[in-house]
């Protein structure tokens, strides 16, 4: 018979072992296998009925995504229950020059939104260690050597002065390279749309999931499922290209209005200038139709925030995206606001209509309409949407680059995002 002294030590080192596989097996990876990840950030295996899987931490958490047009935040409960999503437009990538550097106004937008978020931070009690913090294409490509009157500064050094505002641990802020911000809001895209809800919701088992997010400095397209990720691609190209190459006029200003003829010739221009896919973060050569062929589109990020209350549901067409564009452009600056306010006003008040309606009680998207910044009360100032035209040009044309050319082929709709998968790792 085997001592059973030198069969002890064996066993507790294969016990480490398996608790060590688990803890470091990615959630998706985990989910997909029938299992639950069990590190400090795993969420729980059953999906909310807002399809989002609630988080289990021991302590209230934050998120922070600084983006080339807005910052954005989430705080969770120790429950995992999101208490506060919030949006401010700080347009951090706005008015930058050939250098890439960040203007003084930027800097100022960007450390008044800082301090509205750290009054947030104190006012829920979120420890320095539980704020995590990442920042996208404005920051990463602001480098080089700033010239000593300019009086602007590189990404590195904003980052240095928002963590003094906001409190945050230093290995708590990262500054994301295009592979990593790909990486982030494909497994954070996914998290709002579960292998079971996938199945119920297009009505068989989904293989392949294309998630796309069109931002104001770039745009990534990513393809894979729960268990892998098969390829990542990203862009230097987002919504302030569009704007500034495709729609504005030669004076720099962008136009009040734009007709159905003008957007057409918006498409057959950016159709130029934007000939493929995304780069393969892993080869450096575009993604191709063959590598996303059969895959299902999933829209993730604040196009796709917006989306979701404007149209009221989890799933919309091309032609959907196309005529909601058409609406937005026809309105100038002082009737877009108002405009968008009734239409999400009109999609909270009036009963679930639409096959795949959102659950969602009109308290609920009310608090979802004003983290974006739309007024869906009276005296309240509204959201402009003013990248919003771009960023819904922007996504026509990669999904046509993608294969999704026809006006009734489907596009599902992310709740989640990069924050919420900042949340499930350490």
């Amino acid at each position: 018979m085997t001592d059973m002294k030198t069969r002890r030590p064996r066993f507790v080192a294969y016990a480490i072992a398996i608790i060590v596989a688990i803890t470091a097996m990615p959630w998706g990876e985990a989910q997909a296998r029938g299992g639950q990840a069990r590190g400090y950030f795993a969420p729980k295996a059953k999906a909310g009925n807002r399809g989002l899987h609630h988080f289990r931490l021991r302590r209230n958490s934050a998120a922070i995504d600084q983006g080339s047009n807005g910052v954005k935040m989430i705080i969770t409960d120790k429950k995992g229950r999101v208490i506060v999503d919030t949006k401010i437009g700080n347009k951090l990538g706005a008015g930058i020059g050939q250098d890439k550097l960040l203007p003084r106004a930027n800097q100022k937008r960007a450390k008044l939104a800082a301090k509205e978020f750290a009054s947030l931070l104190k006012k829920y009690k979120v420890k320095a260690n539980d704020v995590r913090f990442i920042a996208t294409a404005a920051v990463r490509n602001a480098k080089g050597t700033p010239k000593p009157k300019s009086k602007k500064i590189t990404g590195k050094s904003l980052i240095k002065r928002l963590r003094n505002i906001l409190g945050t641990k230093s290995n708590r802020m990262r500054i994301l390279s295009g592979a990593k911000e790909a990486e982030l809001g494909f497994r954070g895209a996914l998290i709002a749309w579960s292998p079971n809800r996938l199945r119920r919701v297009v009505g068989r088992s989904v293989d392949r999931i294309m998630v796309i997010d069109t931002g104001g400095g770039s745009h990534q397209v990513s393809v894979g499922n729960h268990e892998r990720i098969e390829a990542l691609g990203s862009s230097q190209q987002g919504s302030h290209f569009v704007n500034s190459a495709i729609f504005a006029g030669p004076d720099g200003a962008l136009p009040e209005t734009l007709n159905a003829d003008e957007l057409a010739r918006a498409d057959q221009k950016l159709a130029l200038r934007v000939r493929q896919l995304p780069k393969n973060v892993q080869t450096n050569t575009p993604l191709d139709r063959q590598v996303l062929g059969g895959s299902t589109p999933v829209l993730t990020g604040g196009l796709a925030k917006f989306v979701r209350l404007y149209f009221g549901t989890d799933r919309v067409t091309r032609g959907d995206i196309k005529r909601m564009r058409s609406a937005l452009a026809e309105k100038n600056r002082d009737e877009r606001p108002r405009y968008i306010a009734e239409v999400i006003a009109q999609n909270i008040s009036r009963a679930p209509e639409h096959p795949h309606r959102l659950k969602l009680s009109k308290k609920q998207l009310e608090v979802q309409a004003e983290a974006r910044g739309v007024a869906v009360k009276s005296g309240k100032k509204s959201y402009r949407g003013t990248n919003l035209v771009a960023k819904a040009t922007l996504l026509l044309r990669v999904l046509e680059l993608a294969g999704i050319s026809r006006d009734a082929q489907s596009v599902l709709i992310s709740a989640s995002d990069s924050r919420h998968q900042l949340l499930l790792a350490d």
